[in-house]
């Protein structure tokens, strides 16, 4: 009779940590698939925060941009994002920025002009207040 009880508890101690390795099993799987879930959600709240942020910019720029035939130049990006934190820098600095969309290009523009010699001007004293790199943009209207 003690061979029997003790056969059974060997058993059932057998067969409690194969339950509890299926378990182990089964919780590691749930947690490969929240975590995968949870970049896919990061993934699309960045789009949609990227789409938001090009409506935004397209709508922005759509009237304030175009009061010239010409603009200094201050930046150039792909994002959205980066050519929004690069106006507020040129704001903060005290020029009047926008940022225009062109094709999948988001170009920083400040200061406008009509006349060819005061946006060289402007160019200039851009240059040395901002960056190096500044050039006039003549608008094709």
């Amino acid at each position: 009779m003690k061979n029997v009880i003790i056969i059974c508890m060997i058993a059932l101690i057998s067969l409690a940590s194969c339950t509890n390795k299926a378990k182990e099993k089964e919780i590691v799987s749930l947690k490969a698939k929240i975590e995968m879930l949870q970049n896919k959600i990061t993934e699309d709240s960045i789009n949609c925060i990227r789409s938001i942020n090009t409506l935004m910019v397209e709508k922005e720029n759509a009237n304030v941009c175009k009061k010239y035939e010409m603009y200094i130049v201050v930046g150039c990006f792909t994002e959205p994002e980066r050519a929004t934190k690069w106006s507020a820098h040129c704001d903060e600095l005290g020029f009047t920025s926008c940022i225009v969309k062109d094709g999948k290009w988001y170009e920083v523009w400040v200061k406008g002009s009509n006349d060819l010699k005061e946006a060289l001007k402007i160019m200039e004293n851009v240059r040395e207040r901002i960056t190096s790199r500044a050039w006039v943009n003549i608008i094709n209207k």
